[in-house]
């Protein structure tokens, strides 16, 4: 799943990115969720929505875009992970679990794996871990229980993108195969 999260462009430029992410997600069967804005998850013709702590509450999205859309939720605490719980997102986003430079202030230090295995523990919901992920950890936060993982830097900044994410896949299979 690729995730569009622009918070400063404006909502004609969103729509336009939108527009050709999902073009792009589409032609190789990858889902594609908006970040935030529910008012343009229909325009630019997304599967779903991913909703952060001050956004609109899952049954909120659920009524405004129906129940064919994805919706998950981000969380940065275990009580934050048991309140999305109760909600029934479709998943729920949690972390830092390590340490990450892609957020500031108080979402920067990770919380570490022992809270990702708390979470999982603690929701039937998928739970997909965020910050500081990289090919060297992820194999640890899938043993910790996540679902999956919300990767940023460990792709965009490698020199070479393309197989800095096929490097995350084998280590997330390793970690699934117990390899």
């Amino acid at each position: 799943m690729v995730q569009l999260r622009e918070k400063l462009a404006a909502d004609d430029e969103y729509v336009r990115r939108g527009r050709a992410l999902v073009e792009l997600c589409h032609a190789r069967n990858v889902p594609m969720v908006v970040n935030d804005r529910f008012h343009l998850v229909e325009k630019i013709g997304a599967d779903g929505l991913h909703l952060g702590q001050e956004d609109l509450t899952t049954a909120e999205a659920r009524s405004a875009l129906g129940k064919d859309y994805f919706i998950g939720r981000s969380t940065h605490s275990l009580s934050q992970a048991t309140m999305a719980a109760e909600e029934r997102p479709d998943y729920i986003a949690f972390g830092p679990v390590f340490s990450t430079a892609t957020k500031t202030g108080q979402h920067q230090t990770g919380l570490g794996l022992r809270a990702i295995e708390e979470v999982c523990s603690t929701t039937d919901a998928p739970v997909v871990a965020i910050g500081g992920i990289d090919p060297g950890n992820v194999g640890d936060v899938v043993r910790a229980g996540a679902a999956g993982s919300a990767v940023v830097s460990a792709i965009a900044d490698a020199p070479d993108p393309q197989n800095a994410a096929r490097d995350m896949v084998a280590a997330m299979r390793g970690a699934v195969s117990g390899k």
